[in-house]
């Protein structure tokens, strides 16, 4: 029988093909004028007036006065603000890890500066985005392409005034015109990012207009070029034959929701307008889970795809349109979630693939602190239950104040079986355990191998971490190794995936086994979770992986157990991968974490028969196109199967490792592991 992922691969390959067939089918180029005829049929030389009838979208747009106390409330953020915006202007950008680069006086939109690989000017059809066989990654020039920058530019314009922001807002756009033109680069070949360009083009627009008048003629090249948008995406929607979506078809539907009101008194405009409505509602239900978490087994992703749906309330607000109660309660789920599994640091924890993508980012926030979110979903619904309140600059400049009082509720512990992540939590302690399926109706495309796998935080602070992502198209090698089973918290066995990878589809994994959850109870006193897989059934023996966290409440004890069922001798590597922090090792079983610098820190035990912990470093990537050191502790060797391990993680405050040695033991006996 053929591989699934073969028969994928294959018809990837002839869709391509065939999409690149019809590039050499020509077509007449169409003028300004054209364009306009497009847009207002039989008034093709008079002005364009959809970009000042649109309903306003921002609060910063709709309150001339908001700009005064964004100021007095977030001092350091505006203060920032400003400073991006004049890093912006003089074309000095940070992305994907570039760190800080100056583009000369013109910006080059279609280069990847990182690499120095520059797209050509082409068909969108016959452009070559992915090149595995040099380190190019098309992510940069659509990053750069997305116009994050704009909306910075213009919140920065409303509190200083000064005309020179709103000068550059109207060159670049001007300039990306000009090497950009329609269907003709690689900025013209992805759905997704013309959306997320046309969304930041409009807001940003909206902010300045409140302040500034524009000419007629920029107005009039503004509007036809997020015409040209929405009717590129109409036509190029990233929309799977299963049925089965991901991320990139939302942000085609934010696309044309926003272009669809801003054109609503137009054929097309109406029709995306309505057909977006339709589908953002069926796609809620179906890349949502009933218990308010993403398919797509990735919490930043996560993170992205609610704020798409919450861009899209937004507009419904403003615009007078409405979404049915079961997106909006779903919505809400969603936003819950992503306060539950947003730690300390403020950062959700980075379960699955991370590219730093956002709609909208304009205060430089951390891709992953996703607080302006928060903020914005409890002014979106005000009665929305968050573990606190959330206030940032990003949701006053989106929604204005709110008007009513947020409910706190303190976060407790939970499974969501439906997603397969459980929560267990202390005081102290924080514990995320991933237990999912590969993701995307099985596609896995920003699924990790990281069944069974943890991430741990104490007092806030990260102590366990996921690794990150790194890199996409950029290298392979670095994307596998990233998203590998050596790389996360949990059993490698025979030096196997738990879900193989194919060779060149770099957001694919086979579905090579069934996770489950056998066990939950919670209680105030203790969590217990017990879960398995048997992606190593393949291997003789028929390997079956079973693990069990036990967190006792009161003494802040963490017991993980690994037991791994079947026959025949196997190689059995328990890995846990730690933040870059101080370490102490004590003894060959015995290693204690520093996660602060005055605190007594928190012991690692091997508790097995025959106990042997090897520290080494891991890489770990805060951010895409980062990575650092990391450090990772390993138990193993080769075992006759089944055989168990056992290990406990204990918070040293007010005792000695010893002591906590011994409470772990003596609760390893109560429970009779």
């Amino acid at each position: 029988m053929i591989e699934t992922a073969i028969l994928r691969k294959l018809g990837f390959r002839v869709k391509r093909k065939l999409k690149t067939l019809q590039a050499f089918i020509p077509e007449p180029r169409i003028d300004d004028l054209g364009w306009k005829q497009q847009i207002t049929p039989g008034a093709a030389r008079e002005a364009l007036t959809h970009l000042d009838r649109m309903p306003l979208i921002t609060a910063l747009a709709i309150d001339r006065r908001l700009h005064a106390s964004l100021s007095s409330q977030f001092p350091a953020e505006t203060t920032l603000i400003q400073k991006l915006a004049r890093r912006a202007v003089n074309h000095q950008f940070d992305l994907l890890g570039s760190g800080l680069k100056h583009l000369g006086e013109e910006i080059d939109w279609c280069i990847d500066f990182k690499s120095g690989k520059r797209w050509p000017l082409k068909d969108y059809r016959l452009q070559k985005i992915v090149d595995l066989q040099d380190n190019s990654d098309v992510k940069v020039p659509w990053e750069l392409s997305r116009c994050n920058h704009f909306v910075t530019i213009a919140v920065a314009f409303t509190l200083t005034h000064d005309t020179q922001l709103a000068l550059e807002f109207e060159n670049q756009i001007i300039s990306w015109r000009e090497q950009n033109p329609y269907q003709q680069t690689v900025n013209w070949t992805c759905a997704m990012e013309t959306a997320i360009r046309c969304v930041n083009w409009l807001i940003a627009y909206q902010i300045f207009a409140t302040h500034f008048h524009f000419a007629q003629t920029f107005k009039d090249i503004l509007t036809i070029e997020l015409f040209k948008g929405g009717k590129y995406i109409r036509e190029n929607l990233e929309k799977t034959a299963t049925g089965f979506n991901t991320n990139h078809y939302l942000s085609d539907l934010l696309g044309l929701l926003y272009l669809g009101q801003l054109f609503e008194n137009t054929d097309s405009g109406s029709e995306w307008l309505a057909f977006a409505q339709c589908e953002l509602e069926k796609e809620m239900l179906a890349q949502v889970a009933i218990d308010g978490l993403d398919y797509e087994s990735s919490l930043p992703y996560h993170g992205l795809v609610t704020e798409i749906f919450a861009l899209c309330r937004l507009l419904g607000d403003q615009c007078g349109f409405e979404f049915s109660n079961s997106f909006n309660e779903r919505l809400k789920l969603m936003l819950v979630n992503l306060a539950r599994f947003t730690g300390g640091d403020g950062r959700v924890v980075a379960f699955g693939d991370a590219d730093d993508g956002r709609v909208l980012t304009f205060a430089g926030r951390h891709p992953r602190d996703f607080r302006d979110l928060l903020a914005l979903g409890q002014q979106l619904y005000h009665r929305l239950r968050l573990d606190r309140k959330y206030e940032t600059v990003e949701s006053q400049v989106l929604a204005g104040k709110s008007t009513g009082q947020a409910d706190h509720q303190p976060l407790k512990s939970v499974c969501l079986t439906q997603s397969g992540i459980c929560q267990l939590r202390s005081n102290s302690l924080v514990a995320n355990f991933f237990v999912n399926k590969v993701g995307a109706g099985g596609l896995g495309n920003h699924k990790h191998n990281d069944l069974l796998s943890l991430t741990l935080e104490y007092n806030g602070m990260p102590l366990l971490v996921d690794p990150g992502s790194f890199v996409y198209t950029e290298d392979e090698k670095w994307r596998n190794h990233f998203r590998s089973t050596e790389s996360h918290s949990t059993v490698l066995i025979d030096w196997e995936e738990q879900n193989r990878m194919v060779n060149g589809l770099l957001f694919f994994l086979r579905t090579d086994g069934t996770p489950q959850t056998s066990l939950w109870e919670s209680s105030e006193s203790a969590d217990t979770v017990t879960a398995s897989h048997d992606c190593y059934r393949r291997l003789s023996g028929g390997v079956v992986h079973e693990r069990t966290l036990y967190l006792d409440k009161e003494s802040e004890l963490l017991l993980i157990r690994d037991r791994l069922l079947g026959s025949e001798k196997h190689d059995i590597q328990c890995l846990f991968q730690f933040a870059n922090l101080r370490i102490e090792s004590l003894n060959q079983w015995q290693v204690v974490f520093h996660p602060a610098k005055d605190e007594a820190g928190v012991l690692f035990i091997d508790l097995s028969d025959d106990p042997q912990l090897f520290v080494d470093t891991n890489l770990i990537s805060p951010s895409y196109g980062v990575k650092e050191p990391g450090i990772r502790i390993c138990s193993g060797g080769k075992y006759d199967l089944p055989v168990s391990k056992t290990f406990a993680i204990v918070p040293l405050a007010g005792r000695s490792a010893d002591e906590a040695t011994s409470l772990a033991r003596q609760r390893i006996q109560d429970l009779r592991w």
